[in-house]
């Protein structure tokens, strides 16, 4: 819409998650004033494709919330906690997968599955005769912490992720993440002191991981309290925000002269036309073809 009708008096800031945004920060570079990445490895590649409009781009971590909760002592079976939407891109059927290397391995352990999304129905048949899963949904996100805090390994077998805040909470609450490689930034949060991360896919060396912490319980307690200490040293919430709020503040500075790209409209886009006719002529249109495709066919 933006680059339809831009609006010289309004500072246009772009917030870039995962690479899936990318394409979009470069397409639209026209409207845009500012970029932002909370994650170092998506900023690098804003500078090296825009580096007309490095002095725009910026590098600004997210910030959370000190936990209210304290994480549950390690029990003799470990609880691995999924926090994410139920969804396929965030790899939520890997986890029985990995469940099921970790019995092959004769290791038990319990499942906190957290979350909602379009594989809710599909996932909860797959667990239904497996008693170490649990899933929940809880109502607001002080609840949400209290259910990870009762977990000790966090686990995220996502194929695109920038920087999940889930991440950061769990870490902030002391798990260990064990995540797949689903951008490169990721390396710059999870070191090899603090957790784990793995090839997409590889439900294998996730279950590795966590059979190694598993058999070495002095090294998943210094993990936690690492990834513990790294949360609270670099994601605070009211640091964090504050960066935020004065690049808004200052960002009015960079606002452009920005110029309408307008595409060859259809006859049916003409503003005189309402929308509902132009897509009930559409549909006719559409129908039509089908009708003559189905008649030659004959």
């Amino acid at each position: 819409a933006l680059t339809l009708y831009p609006r010289p008096k309004k500072t246009v800031v772009f917030l870039c998650h995962d690479a899936a945004y990318l394409d979009w920060g470069i397409k639209y570079q026209s409207v845009i004033d500012v970029w932002v990445a909370h994650n170092s490895w998506v900023y690098n590649q804003l500078v090296q494709t825009l580096p007309a409009h490095q002095e725009r781009i910026h590098f600004l971590r997210f910030g959370i919330k000190s936990p209210r909760t304290t994480k549950s002592p390690i029990q003799k079976n470990l609880t691995i906690v999924y926090l994410a939407r139920l969804h396929k891109r965030k790899g939520i059927h890997d986890l029985i997968i990995v469940d099921e290397h970790l019995l092959e391995k004769g290791l038990e352990v319990n499942w906190i599955v957290i979350g909602d999304g379009p594989e809710k129905s599909l996932f909860l048949s797959s667990i239904s005769d497996k008693t170490n899963f649990h899933w929940e949904s809880p109502e607001n996100n002080d609840l949400c912490m209290q259910t990870a805090s009762k977990g000790d390994i966090f686990v995220l077998p996502s194929s695109l992720d920038g920087t999940p805040l889930a991440l950061l909470e769990t870490m902030a609450l002391g798990l260990v993440p064990v995540v797949y490689d689903f951008c490169p930034g990721i390396h710059s949060i999870i070191s090899k002191e603090i957790g784990f991360i793995t090839p997409v896919g590889d439900t294998r060396a996730v279950a590795e991981h966590i059979h190694f912490l598993h058999s070495n319980r002095h090294d998943l307690e210094r993990r936690g309290q690492a990834a513990s200490e790294l949360i609270q040293a670099n994601f605070q919430l009211n640091d964090n925000n504050t960066a935020y709020f004065n690049l808004f503040h200052t960002s009015i500075a960079f606002r452009r002269n920005k110029v309408a790209q307008r595409p060859a409209l259809n006859r049916l886009d003409h503003p005189s036309i309402p929308l509902f006719i132009a897509k009930l002529a559409r549909l006719i249109m559409k129908r039509l073809r089908e009708w003559r495709n189905l008649s030659k066919s004959f």
